[in-house]
Order: C-alpha cells, then sequence, then structure tokens
C-alpha cells in the first residue's frame, strides 16, 4: 500500500458527527446501467437468435439461455441496490451514522453495504483494486482495521469525488492523525 494517510491510536475523543463524505454520481450511475442493459440485450439476442437460426430452434442454443436466465436477476439485483441507495438514502456512497462508517461496497462480491465501527478504524490508504488481470486497477481507499487486515475497500469509480479527497475527507471526520 502506498500514500497513506495516518494511523490511529485509539478513538477520537470527541464523539464524531453524522456527517455524509460523498455521494453517487449521477453520471456514473447511468453509464453502469446502460452498460448493464446492453450486455443483457446482448445475452437475451445470442440465446433467442442463435447464428440466426429459425423460430423453432431457438431452444438449441441452451448456454446462452442458462447464461442469461441466470445473469438477469443477478444484474438487477445490483441495479436495484443502487437505485434504492440514490432514491430513497439521497445517494450516499460513503457515510458516518451512529459511530459506524458506511460505504458501497464495489470491489467485494459478498454485502453491497459495508458498516464498521469507528474506533477498529486504524488507517486509511490510497490502492488499486484489480478485478481481472488488467494491469492498472480501479482507484479506491483501503480501510484497514487495528489487527492489520483491510477489511473493505471503498471504489470511487462511480462516486462524485476521487479516491484521494474521500480519504482526506475521512481521514479529517474520523481524526486520524496525517502522516509525515
Amino acid at each position: 500500500m502506498s500514500d497513506v494517510t495516518g494511523t490511529a491510536s485509539g478513538p477520537p475523543a470527541t464523539p464524531i458527527a453524522d456527517v455524509i463524505i460523498t455521494k453517487i454520481s449521477r453520471v456514473g450511475f447511468c453509464i453502469r446501467v446502460a452498460g448493464i442493459m446492453a450486455l443483457l440485450f446482448a445475452c437475451w439476442y445470442a440465446a433467442l437468435h442463435p447464428d440466426g437460426a429459425a423460430a423453432k430452434d431457438v431452444f438449441l442454443n441452451r448456454v446462452w439461455w442458462i447464461f442469461a436466465l441466470l445473469l438477469t436477476p443477478t444484474l438487477f439485483w445490483l441495479l436495484w441496490v443502487r437505485l434504492r441507495q440514490m432514491i430513497f438514502h439521497g445517494g450516499r456512497a460513503v457515510w458516518i451514522e451512529n459511530g459506524r462508517l458506511n460505504f458501497i461496497d464495489d470491489a467485494g462480491l459478498g454485502r453491497s453495504l459495508q458498516s464498521l465501527a469507528i474506533a477498529d478504524i486504524r488507517e486509511l490508504a490510497i490502492d488499486r483494486v484489480h478485478i481481472s488481470w488488467e494491469p492498472w486497477g480501479f482507484p479506491c481507499v483501503a480501510v484497514k482495521m487495528k489487527g492489520g487486515w483491510v477489511i473493505g475497500y471503498i471504489m470511487t469509480l462511480f462516486f462524485t469525488d476521487s479516491a484521494p479527497v474521500v480519504r482526506d475527507r475521512l481521514a479529517q471526520a474520523l481524526a486520524l492523525p496525517k502522516a509525515s
């Protein structure tokens, strides 16, 4: 990890106020929706029209059918989670509420929303998440806990602010000292 902002030796002396650090970008959300819809259209087109076959041969291409049937509810669920966040929660992407750091976790395949106790956070660092073999990675803020492990990556690709801005705002809100 490089470009570390700071570490915390203990919880801050004063309680941390509830604050929104950054929001989901509307343009990024629209790009994500367009990409998902294009992917679904391509899958269903391949499933329904395999190689220009006649209508009676539509069900012969079972691989595309299975892929499209599995992919459709998964992608619609991901869209629903983000749309719900945009509509009902004011588009919050990273926020502090009730002594917990909450953020959208796009890097993991598990839960889409992470919630971490502020007292357990030790360090924030700029990092890159590599989805596959691509060499560049996506910018993110790595959240290290007091045990030394990284518990979450805050990917800022579809947020209104970049990773350094999110990291600096979080460091200020969590009262993490600046690294020298």
